[in-house]
């Protein structure tokens, strides 16, 4: 069995540091969602404030003997846009699942240092005790945020109505 040192620096680096693992994961995936977020956020209320803007030019142009109204139709597919980003925010989350990434990765990386520096709650134990508490800690949160995430995307999703249950017998 190898040493405890081996084992720390073996679980730390598959689960936590290697490139596989789950801080830069976080990191990366946080990153996305937060600029997503800020892209749907900025895109919406551009067009929010697109709307009056175009919805007051008179505009009309003349196609083959029909006369479109360019500033309505302008108005219409605008507003449209906008719902639809307002929409698919409802569903993906993207601030919420930026949260909830950005604070998983960051309680992993506190967890790291004080394990590492023998701090806080790993202070009086000895190495196996504190690995042992580290390992339970890191895959707690590892579970908790993947379960967060499924909660997240599952509220965008209808509730489907499941056969009621006949009644025992």
């Amino acid at each position: 069995m190898p040493d405890i040192q081996e084992r720390v620096d073996r679980y730390i680096d598959s689960r936590l540091t290697g490139s596989s693992g789950y801080l830069g994961y976080y990191d990366s995936t946080a990153k996305r969602m937060k600029r997503r977020h800020l892209q749907t956020r900025a895109a919406a209320a551009i067009g929010a404030v697109l709307i009056p803007v175009v919805s007051n030019l008179p505009w009309k142009l003349d196609l083959w003997s029909v006369s479109v109204d360019v500033a309505r139709v302008g108005t219409s597919l605008i507003g449209l846009a906008v719902a639809l980003i307002l929409a698919l925010e409802g569903v993906f989350h993207f601030k919420d699942q930026w949260q909830n990434f950005r604070g998983t990765e960051q309680y992993l990386l506190s967890q790291k240092f004080r394990f590492e520096n023998r701090v806080d709650e790993y202070r009086s134990l000895s190495d196996e005790d504190a690995f042992k508490l580290f390992v339970s800690k890191v895959e707690k949160a590892i579970l908790d945020e993947n379960n967060v995430t499924l909660n997240i995307l599952g509220r965008s999703e209808p509730a489907t109505s499941a056969p009621p249950k006949a009644p025992p017998l």
